[in-house]
């Protein structure tokens, strides 16, 4: 069966000489495999659209098969190359570490289109000048919900007390926030959260991606929730994803 779609670049390896292997994050089929034969031969008398790259933006056309066989590349063509990320190291590796995300964080063949708006709609943020930092923090935020994994921050998860205006402890093992009255409770390893941080992480269960150009996060907003952001996905995927250490350096001290 031939499919038709758009995809960005997930991830990509060189195969053989003239060959590619690269996964693909479709907008109808979600993650996809495929192996793209001849992609590397590239000549500029001939109307290949080049090697396939990371984050590109793509129109192509693929032979099917079932979840974990390489579907076949028939072709494609780049709608955005994205030459705006790949000026800046900073953005190379907060757009390149949001590719890692979905990548960990998706199954192939799980059709999530909504996702793949919001992967598209924050690379094109990046691309176009926002602050890679923040346009990953509210990716994050965005996988979280759409995950369906996002935790509560607005109660304590012992008392049951609003937290407004507080400080909390998250507690990393059990997603949940708490009091510092009855941060005893949480059972594990846990991380202080300041008043403002907490009012953010609150916030942004009702802010969509699209205004994100409208908020503006304080420096020590910035590390906290990069923090805590970084140590969830951890503890959800039971691995440090490789690219951390890459955005780490270039948080916000």
């Amino acid at each position: 069966m031939i499919v038709k779609g758009e995809a960005i670049v997930l991830r990509c390896i060189n195969y053989s000489n003239s060959s590619q292997i690269a996964t693909f994050f479709t907008r109808g089929e979600g993650k996809v495999g495929v192996i793209g034969k001849g992609t590397r031969k590239y000549s500029k008398s001939s109307l290949s659209p080049g090697s396939l790259e990371l984050l590109s933006h793509l129109d192509i056309v693929y032979y099917y098969k079932p979840a974990g066989s390489l579907a076949t590349l028939k072709e494609y063509d780049v709608k955005n190359y994205f030459p705006g990320v790949r000026n800046n190291l900073n953005q190379v590796f907060n757009a390149f570490y949001i590719l890692e995300l979905v990548n960990e964080c998706t199954v192939e063949q799980d059709p999530q289109k909504e996702l793949f708006e919001v992967l598209l709609f924050a690379i094109k943020n990046i691309n176009e000048g926002e602050d890679p930092t923040k346009v990953r923090l509210f990716f994050q935020n965005s996988l979280l919900h759409l995950m369906g994994s996002a935790p509560d921050f607005r109660t304590c998860q012992h008392c049951g007390r609003m937290l407004q205006g507080q400080p909390g402890l998250f507690s990393i093992l059990k997603s949940n926030i708490y009091c510092l009255p009855c941060r005893r409770f949480s059972q594990g390893s846990g991380m202080q959260l300041d008043s403002e941080s907490i009012h953010y992480l609150q916030s942004l269960s009702y802010v969509k991606l699209e205004t994100m150009k409208h908020v503006s996060f304080p420096p020590i907003v910035t590390r906290q929730l990069d923090t805590l952001f970084r140590f969830y996905f951890r503890c959800l995927l039971n691995k440090e994803l490789k690219m951390t250490k890459y955005i780490s350096r270039k948080v916000i001290s």
